[in-house]
């Protein structure tokens, strides 16, 4: 016979061991209240510790993700409207007071275009040139003084310097030869010229005093988009490889030298010097085009801005 548990038919289980009920003494359970009392399971000092700990670690979490906020929303942009889509506008460059911005506008009617100067506060644009050649690669000197422009008829092109308040300019270069792009130095002495030479895309100095440029001598690959340095020692460019790899160079003025920098990204659309140490990079790397900013120490590469819209 069962001695704890009894099995009753169709309801379940009943338990059937008797209980005694034993007493205590008074003395006992004063005594086991006086023990729970003088064993307080609250602490006041690990309290004050760990709420103290627990403060810092939100100070301190919060300065390095408001730094890192800060840090990003430099870079934050918002896009304004400048133009209609009734034409193509391209090329555009900022002036050095960040008042008004040049860019190149073709008209469909019209297989030549034309430089246009707008205000930024007003969007009141005035035509710089005449529709009577293709111009390219309007840029601004460092004094604000003087624009810079490509200007072709055909493939025979000209360097032209344009006083932006006189409007009297002046043919820095003229060959006969295809320019594609240029650039001019900080002290607006001198210009780098991208240019065509048959089958060969080179690389030339041309110093405003003396009449001849200087070709680079560079390996072998298509030159192109050459960048001046923020001091005026070197010259940033990129190379088009046989081998369809695109190589971004620095090329040391001082000594003739160039040195490469980077060889990931599949194409490259512009460089820009930021500071001495880092040069920002419009191009395409790892199938996503981005703005990149690259150390010039380290050689690393950090994403800037990525490209949800369109290529930059």
């Amino acid at each position: 016979s069962p001695q704890f548990i009894e099995t009753i038919a169709r309801k379940g289980y009943c338990f059937i061991y008797p209980l005694e009920q034993k007493s205590v003494a008074e003395g006992s359970v004063d005594c086991l209240a006086e023990s729970y009392e003088s064993k307080s399971f609250f602490k006041w000092p690990l309290f004050v510790t760990l709420s103290v700990a627990v403060i810092l670690i939100v100070v301190v979490v919060g300065f390095f993700l408001t730094r890192y906020d800060s840090d990003r929303q430099v870079h934050q942009f918002r896009s304004t409207l400048l133009t209609h889509s009734d034409s193509q506008v391209e090329m555009p460059a900022l002036s050095p007071s960040q008042k008004s911005v040049l860019f190149i506008q073709s008209f469909p009617e019209n297989r030549f275009n034309q430089i246009f100067l707008m205000d930024l506060q007003t969007n009141k644009k005035v035509a710089l040139t005449e529709q009577d050649a293709i111009y390219r690669f309007p840029l601004w000197g460092a004094s604000g003084k003087y624009i810079y422009y490509i200007k072709c008829i055909k493939r025979d092109c000209q360097l032209i310097q344009d006083n932006i308040e006189s409007r009297e300019k002046q043919v820095l270069f003229s060959r006969g030869e295809e320019i594609t792009s240029f650039d001019i130095s900080p002290l607006e002495q001198e210009a780098v010229l991208d240019v065509i030479e048959g089958e060969n895309q080179r690389l030339a100095l041309l110093y405003f005093d003396k009449p001849e440029p200087l070709y680079m001598e560079l390996s072998d690959g298509m030159h192109r988009m050459p960048k001046y340095s923020l001091d005026g020692r070197s010259v940033f460019f990129v190379t088009s490889t046989s081998n369809s790899y695109t190589v971004l160079n620095q090329y040391h003025l001082a000594d003739g030298v160039a040195e490469q920098l980077n060889s990931d990204f599949h194409s490259i659309l512009s460089v820009e010097p930021m500071s001495d140490n880092q040069l920002w990079i419009s191009g395409k790397l790892d199938g996503r085009f981005a703005i990149w900013s690259m150390s010039l120490g380290s050689k690393e590469l950090e994403k800037v801005i990525d490209n949800h819209s369109s290529e930059y």
